[in-house]
């Protein structure tokens, strides 16, 4: 029995010298790896939103012009309710030299007319934006058409139901060629990584 017990004594001082032993090459190797001689910069970010100078991540500006599309039961040149139109949020990134990622929140609850609503969101190719909540979207603009100087215009199409229980909300704004809906919308622009 007790030459058992040594043996298991050896054995367990084998084992812990032997895992020592190892945790420390581990650690070397980790440590002798650590220095570079690789130089890294910042790469350049430069983004316009319609023409102006984005300067932080989140960015919120008001829409001011809306396209509103010709309809038979509306005097040509006016808004009014049964019209569609809509809106563009042109991203220019020329310059930037990172792909990028963006996510573009529409408040449509600061119009007071629940009849006047999104109906799609796309960009230049026709291509949906993705929907990652109530009124936002995600798109990213990869790094190969930034070399190209390639802008991306995202169209906000809208529609303004004609009923009958909202005229007085509607009045604000009918008899306008171009009434100001005031459409706070929010953009978080970040590099892109994946």
């Amino acid at each position: 029995m007790k030459n058992n017990n040594k043996l298991y004594i050896l054995l367990g001082c084998f084992f812990f010298i032997f895992l020592t032993y190892e945790i420390m090459d581990s650690y070397g190797i980790f440590e002798s790896n650590i220095a570079s001689d690789a130089e890294s910069s910042l790469s350049k970010w430069q983004i316009l939103i319609n023409e102006s100078e984005i300067t932080r991540e989140t960015n919120t500006f008001t829409i001011d012009e809306v396209f509103w599309l010709p309809n038979t039961g509306v005097v040509s040149g006016k808004a009014a309710p049964g019209l569609s139109g809509y809106f563009e949020i042109i991203i220019d990134p020329t310059g930037s030299e990172v792909s990028i990622e963006y996510e573009i929140t529409l408040d449509f609850l600061n119009l007071g007319n629940d009849m006047i609503y999104i109906t799609s969101v796309e960009d230049e190719d026709q291509t949906p934006l993705t929907l990652i909540d109530t009124n936002k979207y995600y798109g990213m603009i990869p790094l190969s058409e930034i070399v190209l100087n390639e802008v991306k215009t995202i169209k906000v199409e809208l529609t303004w139901e004609n009923d009958e229980g909202n005229n007085e909300v509607d009045s604000s704004y009918i008899g306008s060629s171009n009434p100001f809906l005031d459409i706070p919308i929010s953009i978080k622009l970040s590099q892109y990584i994946g």
